[in-house]
């Protein structure tokens, strides 16, 4: 199964440009869900809790079930520095971790609208096949008589004469020999 969670929830953009903002630029490596509530003043639109959303999003977020501060972004851990407590991000990288979240987004929403692509071809072969073959069918459904009298639908045997417009015997059209008896 294909995942991508910036495409299936309204949202959730938001919430992880929100999340990079509060761990990229806070003073704590590290924030339990209560430290992101207060720093966001929200809880997330797109999931049921921000360890939930994070959990979601491994190219950005650490997620430690186990620690009362369980939340954190991988990139601080990644940094080259010592210790448990990491200076915060400059404005231009955390810039750049928020430019790569709108990419992401924008490549996954894409990847998941793929059939709209086709929608409009389809619709049209479907609507042209429809136009070409009706009048097709309705043609061949036509019995198509030569001369001047067809057969009159439901009436029994009877012709009708299509220049008068009147019922004529069929016994009469059939001899050929004497006028129609048309009424």
């Amino acid at each position: 199964m294909i995942k991508r969670p910036y495409a299936k929830h309204d949202g959730r953009l938001a919430d992880v440009l929100a999340l990079i903002q509060v761990l990229a630029l806070g003073e704590a490596t590290k924030r339990s869900e209560e430290g992101i509530d207060t720093a966001v003043l929200a809880a997330p639109s797109s999931a049921k809790s921000w360890p939930s959303m994070a959990a979601e999003h491994p190219e950005f977020f650490r997620v430690d079930p186990n620690s009362k501060h369980q939340l954190s972004l991988v990139a601080r851990y990644a940094m080259p520095l010592g210790g448990e407590h990491r200076p915060p991000f400059s404005s231009e990288f955390t810039s750049m971790l928020l430019q790569t979240a709108i990419n992401l987004h924008d490549r996954q929403v894409k990847a998941a609208e793929w059939w709209k692509r086709f929608l409009v071809p389809l619709l049209a072969a479907v609507l042209g096949g429809v136009l070409t073959g009706a009048p097709a069918y309705l043609a061949s459904r036509h019995t198509v008589s030569v001369g001047r009298f067809v057969e009159a639908q439901d009436v029994g045997n009877m012709l009708l004469d299509t220049a008068t417009g009147k019922l004529c015997a069929e016994t009469t059209a059939v001899s050929g020999h004497t006028p129609l008896d048309c009424k």
